[in-house]
C-alpha cells in the first residue's frame, strides 16, 4: 500500500503568515520549499506562493513608507545633507553665509606647491606657494551655489610643483547647511 503524501505544515503556516507577518511568512516559506523536496511532501507550490506574496507585500509596504515620508517632507535632501568638505590631499572646511559669502579653509597634506589656483563654484583665487602642513584661507562670493537651506559646490585645485611645471589638478566638493 502506497502511503499518501502529507501536506507540509511549514508551507501552510508560511503561506498564511505571508499575509499577516510577511517577514516570518517569507522565512517559513523558504524553509518549506527545501522541506517539501527533502521529505517528498505536498505544499511546494504553496511555499513558493508564500515567498512571492511575502516579498511583494514587503516591497509594497516599503514603497508606501517611502512615499509617505516623501509626501510629508521627511525625505527632503536639505534635511539629510551632512556638512562636508572633501578634496584629495587636503583637510578642509567651509563656512557659508546665506548671501553666498564663502570662507574656505584648507590645509595642504599632499606636496609643496609653487603656484596654483583654486576654484570654489564660480569663485577663483590664485596663490603663490603652499607648503605641506600649511593652511590657507580663501574668501569668495558664490551665490550661484546657494540652494534653499544649503550650499553645495565643486572644488577644483590646479597647481605646479618645483619638480614639475606641468599643472596637476585635484577635485572635491563642499556641502554646508545654512543657518
Amino acid at each position: 500500500m502506497v502511503k499518501p503524501h502529507k501536506f507540509n505544515t511549514l508551507a501552510i503556516v508560511g503561506f498564511v503568515l505571508a499575509f499577516i507577518i510577511p517577514i516570518v511568512g517569507l522565512i517559513l516559506s523558504i524553509i518549506a520549499v527545501s522541506d517539501t523536496k527533502k521529505k517528498d511532501e505536498k505544499g511546494h507550490g504553496l511555499a513558493i506562493a508564500g515567498i512571492i506574496i511575502s516579498a511583494a507585500y514587503m516591497i509594497f509596504s516599503l514603497l508606501i513608507i517611502i512615499g509617505s515620508l516623501a509626501y510629508l517632507g521627511s525625505l527632503d535632501p536639505n534635511l539629510l545633507l551632512v556638512d562636508s568638505c572633501n578634496i584629495q590631499g587636503f583637510n578642509c572646511e567651509a563656512d557659508v553665509a546665506a548671501d553666498g559669502t564663502v570662507i574656505f579653509e584648507a590645509t595642504n597634506l599632499y606636496e609643496d606647491m609653487t603656484s596654483g589656483a583654486i576654484m570654489i563654484g564660480e569663485c577663483q583665487k590664485t596663490f603663490d606657494s603652499w607648503d605641506v602642513g600649511k593652511t590657507k584661507i580663501f574668501n569668495c562670493f558664490d551665490p550661484e551655489n546657494i540652494h534653499p537651506g544649503y550650499y553645495k559646490s565643486d572644488i577644483l585645485l590646479s597647481y605646479t610643483t618645483e619638480e614639475s611645471n606641468f599643472p596637476r589638478t585635484v577635485f572635491g566638493t563642499v556641502r554646508k547647511m545654512l543657518e
